[in-house]
């Protein structure tokens, strides 16, 4: 229990300190490539958040084994999509 408890603090703080360091380069990159805030937040930041979904996707569909691992991949494309 004890050991639980002190892994999920420590990944807390891992987290916090990752997205201060995201942030931080979001912003270091808007500035070097002389891009507006609004722009930065609304491109850079989301294309940045969306990554990993994006990434394990692409990864379970391409280098999937069967047909399970592929339908996980392609199940994960159709339910991160909005559908309106």
């Amino acid at each position: 229990m004890a050991l639980t408890l002190f892994a999920l603090i420590i990944s807390a703080i891992m987290i916090y300190l990752s997205c201060e360091l995201f942030v931080n380069a979001i912003e270091w990159v808007g500035l070097k490539f002389n891009i507006s805030k609004n722009a930065v937040g609304t491109i850079l930041a989301a294309f940045g958040t969306a990554l990993p979904e994006s990434v394990v996707t692409f990864i379970a569909v391409v280098f999937g084994a069967n047909a399970n691992e592929k339908d996980i991949g392609v199940g994960a494309a159709l339910g991160g999509g909005h559908w309106y």
